[in-house]
Order: C-alpha cells, then sequence, then structure tokens
C-alpha cells in the first residue's frame, strides 16, 4: 500500500518567520515582476550574480552567489541585466 503524505501544517498561515510554502522556476525580466505577490526568497541553482528589485523597490546585486545559495527577503523582480545566475527558483507564501 502507498503512503500518502499528510501536509500537517495545510491550517498555518506563513509568513516571513517561516520557510516559502511553495517554489516556482523563474525567467529573470527587466519588465515583469516574478508573480503577482512578492517572492519570499530565492534559491540560485547556478552560480553568478543576481540582481532584484526588492520590495521597497530598492535594485540590489548580490555578487557572485555560490552554486545552492538562499537568498532571504521580500523581491517583486529578478533582473536579466545584471543577473548571470540560472536556475533560479522564486518561494513563496500559501496564500
Amino acid at each position: 500500500m502507498p503512503v500518502v503524505a499528510v501536509n500537517q501544517y495545510a491550517s498555518f498561515r506563513g509568513g516571513l518567520d517561516s520557510c516559502p510554502y511553495d517554489w516556482v522556476a523563474i525567467t529573470p525580466s527587466d519588465t515583469d515582476d516574478v508573480a503577482a505577490n512578492m517572492a519570499h526568497g530565492l534559491y540560485v541553482g547556478v552560480t553568478g550574480d543576481v540582481t532584484v528589485i526588492t520590495a521597497a523597490g530598492t535594485t540590489t546585486l548580490f555578487k557572485a552567489g555560490p552554486v545552492g545559495t538562499f537568498i532571504p527577503g521580500l523581491f517583486q523582480r529578478v533582473k536579466a541585466t545584471g543577473t548571470t545566475a540560472s536556475s533560479i527558483c522564486a518561494g513563496f507564501d500559501k496564500q
């Protein structure tokens, strides 16, 4: 008989002090935000620079992030200009 995982946290509301509820692969863009909601953090799968626009609207460069880097924070966009890293995933809270 197969084992079925039960999400014991299904009734919990996410927040900045919790892990992202879901992850989505994203493509850096100078014009498109990561989603309708802010990303709750970024995972960098292939080393390189990551240029973001934060929730406050500040453009920030994370220089030379190694493979497997998690960048905590609230991000509205990962910019194509200045981003050399790839295989980037954005974490999102439960809606």
